[in-house]
């Protein structure tokens, strides 16, 4: 089985660091393909890489994040999103 690849869209640091750390000492399971700080940055990366996943903040700027997920579905349908 193929790992999980993740696109994160975190404006906080330390919440992108956290993220980061958990799927590098899980990297059997999950590939890190881009960390996002704001909205459109998450956007171009997800149009991209295509990822299995995105997991976006809901203080993300430059874009509501339900906005940013329709966008992310209407680019790569098979993406799953976790805000």
């Amino acid at each position: 089985m193929s790992a999980t690849t993740i696109v994160i869209a975190d404006s906080v640091d330390s919440c992108r660091d956290y993220l980061e750390g958990f799927i590098l000492k899980n990297r059997n399971e999950y590939q890190l393909l881009h960390t996002a700080t704001n909205a459109q940055e998450a956007l171009f990366a997800a149009k991209q890489f295509q990822p299995n996943l995105v997991i976006i903040d809901v203080g993300l700027q430059g874009m509501c994040p339900v906005e940013l997920a329709r966008q992310v579905l209407q680019h790569c349908p098979n993406t799953r999103i976790i805000v």
